[in-house]
């Protein structure tokens, strides 16, 4: 009986520890909270991080999936808190002036497990095991306004002004923001899966592989077979290349250059307005592929973009526009072609020539229902994007190079940016007594703070987060890359540090994406 009651106690304490693993924020009591809004290129990472570095225990992650992601991530942290972090995915501009100038954000405010189900144990790419929730995105009653403590941006924030100003308002840094960069990010072009055979076509001979053209299609659905053998050049593994091919991988990605990017994204009559005016083996691209199952509907170019606000949106318009890259009253550059809102305006339809989209997955899906209704689109995204192919959209390489880590620490691939953690400065008190942290909890905040702004920049950190599916792509694998004082221009994925940066000397050493990139110091050239 003595050997049973203590078998009976262990098995008792075993559950109760599991049970306690749960954090009810409903029958929980919370010390505090902290507000984050911004970019959603790296909301995933910063998540995970929170998990992993921050939290201790009790780690359970609420998810309201609506055209604008809340979550909220409870957990005790290393400092033994019951702490919930709310995450605001509006875009790398809610992460700036909205931390500057106190300006609300929606967030998911009352999460609980009866609105949001008990939880589903889940891994993150860190290993660290959380208790996934989905509170639906009907149930407005969960959310409430707070002014952001933090946030995060892809681009730095004084480039939020003029075209590239958020909803919100221009970065005015009223709160002298403190800003520190973090992590570099690539940053692609994005062809709908028609139009991207369509460029294979025009520079492919049509007996290559790398052409769809159906030389050789014994299962009759118009597609080369040699191109649609499976093939990867990622690192990736089972379901995650399921749908790679041969017409996917480096080799085979056709090209675009800079100035015909530009040509196609800017608002201006002296761009290209319709896809006939490309021009390939002595015609146009659209009459050169008018025999095959990609043709277009008609001629008519569809852009999907981002609005104004996004990260993405902004490193993209500042490298081949050159939007806001102006010097004194005038803005400089481009401006990209504006149009309806893809899902607001257009209820997910192609109703426009440009469409614009308020996150990635809209982007994405902008993309592939436009090649759904047989029209060719571009548009651009993070590297993060799309990696399974799951949607009928292609990254392309830029001037002949592929968006890949390889290429990026060679320092051969342009489109990058440098992703950015802001706070308003911490040496005025009050400003907190608008937003979340009580006086008593303000170090442990800064410290958790500190500790994300860290790992976002880490070797070793950035190294983990690579290895995460999301970014092993049919033509190698892509990523963050991290700060730090590389050797070479030689990719190591276990120390991925970049080799090219924005800082301006002209600005004592400030990030300025208009500016550069230029090679980091210390960089090996033999």
């Amino acid at each position: 009986m003595k050997s049973f009651s203590k078998v009976a106690a262990a098995v008792a304490a075993v559950c109760a520890a599991g049970a306690a693993q749960a954090y009810n924020p409903a029958t929980t009591t919370t010390d505090y909270r902290v507000v984050i809004s911004g970019a959603t290129a790296t909301t995933v990472t910063l998540r995970d991080v929170i998990l992993r570095d921050v939290c201790a225990s009790n780690r359970d992650v609420y998810r309201y999936p609506a055209s604008t992601v809340r979550y909220t991530v409870a957990c005790t942290t290393t400092a033994g808190k019951n702490v919930l972090f709310m995450k605001n995915d509006g875009g790398s501009g809610t992460g700036v002036s909205p931390v500057d100038e106190k300006i609300a954000v929606s967030v998911l405010e009352a999460p609980s497990n009866v609105a949001c189900g008990t939880g589903t144990s889940t891994t993150s790419a860190f290993g660290t095991t959380y208790s996934d929730h989905n509170c639906g995105n009907t149930n407005t009653a969960l959310l409430a306004n707070r002014v952001p403590d933090f946030g995060l941006s892809d681009i730095e924030p004084n480039k939020f002004v003029g075209a590239l100003a958020p909803t919100e308002g221009p970065f005015r840094n009223v709160s002298n923001m403190k800003v520190n960069s973090t992590a570099g990010l690539a940053f692609g072009v994005i062809a709908s899966t028609n139009l991207y055979r369509a460029l294979q076509v025009a520079q492919f001979a049509d007996t290559d592989p790398c052409s769809p053209v159906p030389t050789v299609d014994t299962n009759g659905n118009g597609i080369k077979d040699a191109y649609e053998a499976a093939a990867t050049d990622s690192t990736g593994t089972g379901s995650q290349i399921a749908n790679h091919k041969k017409g996917d991988t480096e080799a085979c990605m056709p090209s675009l250059s800079t100035a015909q990017i530009r040509s196609l994204m800017m608002g201006s009559d002296l761009g290209v307005s319709t896809w006939d005016e490309l021009k390939a083996k002595g015609t146009d691209l659209v009459a050169l592929n008018a025999a095959y199952n990609w043709a277009p509907a008609d001629s008519s170019k569809i852009l999907c973009r981002r609005t104004a606000g996004s990260g993405t949106h902004a490193v993209t318009s500042i490298k081949f526009l050159q939007t806001q890259c102006g010097v004194g009253s005038t803005s400089g550059g481009q401006l990209m072609a504006s149009g309806s809102n893809f899902a607001t305006d257009c209820s997910n339809t192609v109703c426009d020539a440009t469409l614009e989209n308020t996150g990635s997955s809209g982007l994405l899906a902008c993309v592939n229902q436009a090649n759904t209704e047989g029209f060719w689109s571009l548009g651009y995204a993070s590297l993060e994007s799309n990696s399974n192919l799951n949607s009928a959209a292609r990254f392309v390489k830029v001037d002949g190079v592929a968006p890949t880590l390889k290429s990026l620490v060679a320092g051969t691939y342009p489109v990058f940016g440098e992703v950015t953690a802001q706070s308003r400065q911490q040496d005025n008190a009050a400003d907190y007594t608008v937003a979340n942290v009580p006086v008593a909890e303000r170090t442990n905040a800064k410290n958790n703070w500190a500790t994300v702004v860290s790992e976002l920049s880490s070797a070793a950190n950035v190294s983990q987060l690579n290895a995460a599916n999301t970014f092993r792509h049919p033509f190698g694998d892509s990523g963050f890359l991290a700060r730090g004082v590389p050797t070479s221009f030689v990719y190591t994925a276990a120390s991925p540090i970049a080799t090219q940066t924005h800082s301006d000397p002209n600005a004592s050493g400030a990030q300025n994406t208009c500016f550069g990139p230029i090679t980091v110091d210390g960089v090996s050239v033999e």
